[in-house]
């Protein structure tokens, strides 16, 4: 998931248990695993991703607020401890080993904020490997769409998921609208997100994660203008899907039970 879907994610779970006033403090470790690859580059250790012949696991014991505070690009390989498995290239991840994030961070001071993320990006995988995508022909970078049969490349692949997250982004912000009557925007975004980056972050690492949340002018106006209904010409844009917006309330249904059940 991009990282506008879990801020708003984690924040329609909050509102669900009465937890609002906690969301500037779990953001910054909720957004971590991606953010941190600003300093450390793939994606896998912060993901803790398993080589497909199982035989070793990516990992990384994430670093305390103090010790991230106190980082910068120049110390952060010595300061972060992490292990990057010899992954064979592809565009999509491999399987999250949860439990081995668990034995190496249970005693994170945002031990549950970090694992939301991980939850969170395991159900989108999932839903692209169990409905979306066949990926058995990965590593020759041929991935073959369920429901038509038609065969893409990786870097189609990407541009495909980026539709979809964006597009879900979208829906996403209407389904927090609905159940909490609070508006997504680009400056709810600036004040409750980036804000809280700040606070918990070193600046260069606040400024590059943020870069990657922000808000068009057009996605701004569309959801001030309460346009979350997606257009048929917007469903057909996302070939790897043919009921985009089932899959997408699925989705987001279950990312949200469990972001309930790790935050209460």
């Amino acid at each position: 998931m991009i990282t506008r879907q879990h801020a708003a994610l984690t924040f329609m779970a909050l509102a669900t248990i009465g937890r609002t006033k906690t969301f500037r403090k779990l953001i910054p470790w909720v957004l971590l695993p991606d953010a941190i690859r600003a300093y450390i580059g793939p994606r896998q250790p912060s993901h803790f991703e398993e080589l497909p012949d199982q035989t070793d696991i990516s990992r990384m014991v994430f670093p305390s607020p103090r010790d991230l505070k106190r980082t910068n690009r120049d110390t952060a390989m010595k300061v972060i401890n992490f292990h990057l498995a010899d992954a064979p290239k592809c565009v999509i991840g491999e399987k999250t080993r949860i439990e081995v994030f668990d034995y190496l961070n249970i005693e994170h001071d945002f031990y549950h904020a970090l694992r939301v993320h991980l939850l969170q990006d395991r159900i989108l995988d999932e839903v692209l490997r169990n409905e979306m995508v066949d990926v058995k022909e990965r590593f020759s970078d041929i991935f073959t769409i369920k429901h038509s049969g038609k065969c893409i490349d990786g870097k189609e692949l990407r541009t495909q998921i980026a539709r979809f997250e964006e597009l879900g982004f979208i829906k996403l912000v209407g389904m927090v609208y609905e159940r909490t009557g609070l508006l997504l925007e680009r400056e709810w975004f600036d004040r409750r997100v980036y804000d809280s980056l700040k606070k918990a972050y070193p600046a260069d690492l606040a400024e590059n994660t943020y870069r990657y949340m922000s808000i068009s002018d057009e996605l701004n106006n569309r959801i001030n203008g309460l346009q979350f209904d997606l257009t048929e010409e917007e469903k057909a844009s996302v070939e790897i899907t043919e009921n985009l917006d089932h899959v997408l309330q699925n989705m987001y249904e279950s990312a949200l039970t469990a972001t309930l059940i790790e935050l209460s």
